[in-house]
């Protein structure tokens, strides 16, 4: 998403002709690959990738008919199962590319999607009158316009609804004009540890396989105190904070403004007798019983990992689980989609 933001901010900075690529209403492809986007200029430059590149063909197609066009195009795409493997994907699938005029995209759909939170993101297609637009809504505020007031309002109610389903991350509804397709997207997740040693190092291997963005900040020494702090207070709702260090002073320290500031998950490694001494700073430092409860320590899910990679897995795993709102459970004993 930096790249293709990067490259947005280009095109919009030389007023260069580039087009927008969702892929929407996705079935098979394996994991993730919904919310996927790309951004494709005239001249050849692009960021971003959607569907690994199987549809590359298509996009380009489609690409220079919307900008000829002027307007917004929606366009099947279908992939074999015997053709998955050479696009790197798990299995074949069916999609819906919607392509659209970067120009016609509304500036505060950008605002919102480089805000740092989650949101919705939502298109029409099939309107009888109107291109395809994407538009954003984020605590009830649309961003953009579907063209129509109307629908606008379908898709505050409709976003509305997905957020109340904490799973979810993905809506199909069936509109009098058209269909309207949701996704959540969910701003890129940052670890910052505080700290060193082994356990470390395979957590930047693991974010990276991941496609979080890593952080570490010293924290070992009285001196190395004020900088941590200042880097965790600097932290928003993205991002995760894992203390690694055993430090009796600065790692209490670095849980207290973790806990009073944005990261939606606060992690400490360590055995559950260092968890309960810093629990007891964390109370000296007046902070509530409450906020002390979230400290996921010792941190990590319960994996029976032994060595630092299965330890950083098991930590990631966790982050990952809490991000998305879900238990951790098995996926043979849940219920729904298993990627979303």
């Amino acid at each position: 998403m930096r790249d293709l933001l990067s490259l947005l901010d280009a095109v919009r900075r030389e007023g260069a002709d580039a087009v927008l690529v969702r892929a929407v209403d996705v079935h098979g492809f394996g994991a993730g690959q919904y919310d996927q986007a790309a951004l494709l200029t005239a001249d050849g430059r692009r960021a971003g990738t959607v569907l690994r590149g199987a549809a590359d063909g298509l996009v380009a197609d489609a690409a220079a008919t919307t900008l000829a066009a002027g307007a917004g195009t929606a366009v099947g795409f279908r992939l074999g199962d015997p053709d998955a493997p050479g696009a790197g994907l798990s299995c074949g699938g069916r999609a819906r590319l919607v392509v659209e005029p970067v120009a016609s995209v509304d500036p505060g759909v950008w605002e919102a999607v480089r805000g740092g939170r989650a949101v919705v993101v939502g298109v029409v297609v099939d309107h009888p009158n109107l291109p395809p637009r994407t538009v954003v809504v984020e605590d009830g505020r649309l961003a953009g316009t579907t063209g129509d007031p109307s629908l606008d309002t379908d898709v505050v109610r409709a976003a509305a609804d997905l957020a109340a389903e904490a799973r979810a991350t993905r809506h199909r509804v069936e509109l009098d004009r058209g269909t309207l397709f949701l996704d959540v997207v969910h701003p890129r997740t940052r670890v910052m540890t505080f700290g060193g040693g082994e356990v470390v190092d395979a957590l930047r291997d693991a974010c990276a396989a991941l496609g979080w963005l890593f952080e570490t900040v010293p924290a070992d020494g009285a001196e190395a105190g004020p900088a941590a702090v200042a880097a965790v207070r600097a932290l928003g709702e993205p991002d995760a904070v894992v203390v690694t260090t055993h430090d009796p002073v600065v790692g209490p320290e670095v849980l207290a403004a973790a806990l009073a500031g944005a990261p939606f998950f606060v992690g400490a490694l360590g055995s559950r007798h260092t968890q309960r001494r810093r629990a007891e700073r964390l109370a000296e430092l007046g902070v509530a019983e409450a906020a002390v409860a979230r400290v996921h320590g010792p941190v990590g899910l319960d994996l029976g990992g032994r060595t630092p990679a299965e330890t950083a897995l098991a930590i990631c795993a966790q982050i990952l689980a809490v991000r998305s709102g879900r238990s951790a459970g098995a996926l043979v004993d849940g219920e729904g989609p298993i990627n979303g």
